[in-house]
């Protein structure tokens, strides 16, 4: 709930990424929709600003045609956003391509294997916690870690801006 309301706060309707179909099952369900995926982990922060809130919205294309079809003019159809309570770090990432947030391996910030813990789609009923805690430079990292993967996979396939 908190990323389908948060993603407002810019005020600037182009980052509006989650479907109303979604927020339509979060109404009618306990859960989030199953092409959602929620991590969490413990941030101790060692700065006196502490980010709060991180939202990125993004244009995610067939990666076959991504040379030909990403463009500034495409909705943006991903959307990956992080917030902090306290201690508890929550990073959630949906898309309206279902394959795209489960197939995310954190290549562009592999300590968040052991620093996150996914908690949706349900994979264990317990998770060990408390995990260790991510320093500053990783709390930056895994709000964009997914848009880096995107940036390296356009460069790998001949897309050039």
């Amino acid at each position: 709930m908190a990323t389908m309301t948060g993603e407002y706060l810019s005020q600037d309707q182009k980052r509006v990424t989650v479907p109303q179909s979604d927020r339509d099952w979060l109404m009618a369900h306990p859960t989030a929709p199953a092409h959602w995926v929620i991590w969490i982990g413990r941030y101790r922060w060692q700065r006196a600003v502490v980010p709060q809130w991180v939202h990125l919205s993004l244009h995610v294309p067939d990666s076959d045609a991504l040379p030909d079809r990403l463009t500034e003019h495409h909705r943006p159809n991903t959307q990956t956003t992080a917030f902090c309570v306290g201690e508890l770090f929550a990073f959630v990432m949906s898309s309206e391509l279902p394959e795209v947030p489960p197939g995310c391996n954190w290549r562009t910030a592999p300590s968040a294997n052991f620093k996150l813990h996914r908690i949706w789609p349900i994979e264990q009923a317990a998770i060990q916690w408390s995990p260790a805690a991510m320093t500053d430079l990783e709390a930056q990292a895994y709000p964009v870690s997914f848009a880096a993967y995107m940036e390296g996979l356009a460069l790998r396939v001949g897309y050039r801006a």
